[in-house]
C-alpha cells in the first residue's frame, strides 16, 4: 500500500472533521462569549466579544475552504508531507476545538487555535496554490 492511498482519505476525513467543529461552534458560540465575559456583561461587551467571535469563525472557515480547495484541486494532494502536516494540524485543532465547545472555554481560545493551527497551514497551502497556478501559467 502506498503512502498516498493512506494520507489522501486520511487528510480529508481530518479536514471534514475541522469543518464539522468549527460549524458545531455556531451553536455554542454564545455560551463560550458569555464564558469569557465576567459576572455584569453589558450588550456593547457582548456585542463587541461575539463580533470577535464569529470573525474567528469566519475566518476558520476560510482557511478550511482554502485547504480543502488544495486538496480538491489536486494541488497538494499528492504531496505526502503536505498531507501528513495537514492530518496532525487538523486532528490537533479538532480535538482542541470539541474540547472548546464542551468545556465551554472563552471565545479567545478559538483565536489561539486559528493563530497556531489554521492560519498558517492555510496560507502555506495558498502558496502552494499560488505557485503551481504560475507554474502552469509560465510553461
Amino acid at each position: 500500500m502506498l503512502a498516498h492511498e493512506v494520507l489522501i482519505p486520511s487528510r480529508f476525513l481530518c479536514l471534514i472533521g475541522h469543518f464539522i467543529t468549527i460549524v458545531m461552534i455556531f451553536q455554542t458560540r454564545s455560551e463560550n462569549v458569555a464564558s469569557t465575559l465576567a459576572g455584569g456583561v453589558t450588550d456593547p461587551d457582548y456585542s463587541s466579544s461575539d463580533k470577535s467571535c464569529l470573525a474567528a469563525l469566519i475566518l476558520s472557515l476560510i482557511g478550511i475552504v482554502i485547504q480543502f480547495a488544495g486538496l480538491v484541486g489536486g494541488f497538494t494532494m499528492f504531496q505526502s508531507f503536505i498531507n501528513f502536516i495537514n492530518i496532525n494540524v487538523n486532528f490537533v485543532a479538532t480535538v482542541l476545538l470539541c474540547f472548546f465547545i464542551t468545556d465551554v472555554w472563552g471565545y479567545t481560545g478559538l483565536w489561539w487555535i486559528f493563530g497556531f493551527l489554521n492560519a498558517p497551514f492555510a496560507f502555506l497551502e495558498l502558496m502552494i496554490i499560488i505557485i503551481r497556478i504560475a507554474r502552469l501559467n509560465s510553461e
